[in-house]
């Protein structure tokens, strides 16, 4: 299936008052929402103007939903939902929505994004690699 490299990076763990090396999956780039409509409507043999439309309808229902307080489900992807973070209060009529200080979307994987994501092999990057592309490392 797929192959994901992974690097490590020398960096200070807050935590554990230390510093140690710990490793991380390398992104190669950004794919933006116009690269994969194209590659979508290449691959699938189904017209560009479909599959953008198709998109656009998709997330202007897949942000609705959500912003009204629901979960939505992305068929074979996940479900996402709505969370906040809130200061705790000592008092019942303390509590109100000046209280989040952090808004997240929560993703749940589905268990086929699960499978998928247990196939791929993950390899380590040599050192020299990482210095040839670029990479800075730490001692």
């Amino acid at each position: 299936m797929g192959k994901i490299s992974l690097k490590s990076n020398f960096q200070r763990i807050a935590v554990k008052d230390k510093s140690a090396f710990v490793t991380r999956v390398i992104t190669y780039s950004r794919i933006s929402s116009a690269e994969l409509i194209d590659s979508a409507a290449r691959n699938n043999a189904i017209p560009k103007g479909h599959v953008s439309a198709s998109c656009d309808a998709i997330m202007n229902e897949f942000q609705n939903y959500l912003l009204n307080g629901h979960s939505v489900e992305i068929p074979y992807l996940g479900t996402f939902r709505l969370g906040v973070c809130c200061k705790s209060v000592d008092k019942a009529e303390d509590v109100s929505a000046s209280n989040i200080y952090r808004k997240k979307v929560l993703f749940i994987p589905s268990s086929n994004f699960k499978k998928l994501i247990g196939s791929c092999n993950f390899e380590m990057q040599d050192v020299d690699e990482m210095l040839t592309s670029g990479e800075q490392t730490q001692a």
